[in-house]
């Protein structure tokens, strides 16, 4: 992140270290928990992060619930999730999700976002054009509010979002729902935004009790480590660090043709689902978004050694600008409650070599307990 926040995060908050927050797979870390601790609207809620291999806890984050905001269980990549309901029923959705390590740049966020909502991309250059401060806490951070259409429905959709980095982790604020409903909820999510506070690990209990008569709902993240396939890696790829959201990353060098990269990845739940990350891809090749009905066009059933999967393939061949097309390939495998994702990105005619080596690869995978 390249904003002004970065200065105004206090001594104590750079000192938090975040590496095995959120929920991925990880290298190297051990298991994980986060804690959801329910309170009665207008009591603060207070979620926990443990990183059960360190020989410290890492921060809780903290907020104030609005009135009007209900709590809705934490699940996947969530660690708060709020739903907002309008007197004629319409409902506006509220999430928290950290991730840990290389989350992307301010722009290729902002621009991941509107493509949810049907917009085009915007350039770095527009980028403050679109964006504004956002006090999260004693803190700062990036705002955005975007309309743009639901694609399936064409319903004008809004989007009002704020991103935070703190230490290794970046910390993901989304309100999603009709353009009058978040419209109009936008002073709340501020205000939301302004009560978020990080404590050291410990405190949760006396901050945020849980209400009379409910119970702390618990998930656990498993670890990387012990967690992690083998498979056998196609000779001309080269093995390149992998970053906390990765679990391996390989890069690919043609002299004649361009480069690729290859990277592995695992998230529990479904991850938003095909179709959402069919469009996530989309905008990382500048292509709009399609619909539930075209997804046939970009897909195919891909089996794994009796496991179902789905194969994935995009291309933007950038007809007439004189620039070379770009493409990637994804084999997209749901397994034991876990969504893992095989990606090949890069220069057009690199990832059309190199794809029997890719399925080649992703046919050798060996999972543990499996």
């Amino acid at each position: 992140m390249k904003l002004m926040w970065a200065s105004s995060i206090s001594p104590s908050s750079r000192g938090w270290v975040l590496s095995c927050l959120a929920v991925l797979a990880f290298n190297g870390c051990g298991k994980e928990e986060v804690r959801v601790y329910t309170a009665p609207k207008d009591q603060t809620v207070a979620v926990t992060a443990t990183n059960l291999t360190a020989s410290s806890q890492g921060p809780q984050i903290h907020w104030t619930l609005p009135a009007g905001w209900v709590e809705k269980p934490a699940s996947g990549m969530r660690v708060g999730s709020f739903s907002i309901t309008a007197p004629d029923g319409q409902q506006a959705d509220v999430s928290v999700i950290p991730l840990s390590g290389g989350a992307g740049s301010d722009l290729d966020n902002v621009n991941r976002w509107r493509g949810q909502i049907g917009l085009a991309n915007v350039t770095k250059e527009a980028l403050p054009g679109v964006t504004e401060k956002a006090e999260i806490g004693d803190t700062s951070g990036l705002l955005v509010d975007m309309l743009g259409a639901e694609p399936q429905t064409t319903k004008p959709t809004r989007i009002v979002g704020a991103i935070l980095p703190v230490a290794d982790t970046t910390w993901f604020f989304k309100m999603m729902g009709p353009d009058g409903l978040v419209d109009g909820q936008k002073p709340a999510f501020k205000l939301f935004l302004k009560s978020v506070t990080f404590h050291a690990a410990g405190a949760s209990e006396q901050v945020a009790p849980t209400a009379p008569g409910k119970s702390a709902s618990v998930s656990e993240v498993p670890a990387s480590a012990s967690d992690k396939p083998s498979w056998d890696i196609p000779t001309s790829w080269q093995a390149q660090p992998a970053s906390s959201m990765l679990l391996a990353r390989f890069a690919i060098t043609d002299q004649a043709l361009g480069k690729a990269e290859v990277t592995v990845s695992s998230f529990p739940g479904d991850v938003g689902g095909l179709l959402a990350n069919v469009n996530r891809w989309r905008n990382q090749l500048g292509l709009a978004p399609v619909s539930e009905a075209d997804l046939t066009k970009v897909t195919t059933p891909l089996d794994l050694n009796g496991v179902k999967a789905t194969l994935v393939e995009i291309e933007n061949k950038k007809d007439g600008t004189g620039e070379q097309s770009n493409g990637l390939i994804v084999a997209v495998v749901a397994r034991e409650g876990h969504t893992w994702f095989f990606k090949m990105m890069g220069d057009g005619r690199v990832v059309v070599k190199e794809k029997a080596a890719f399925l080649k690869f992703v046919q050798s995978v060996r999972y543990p307990n499996a």
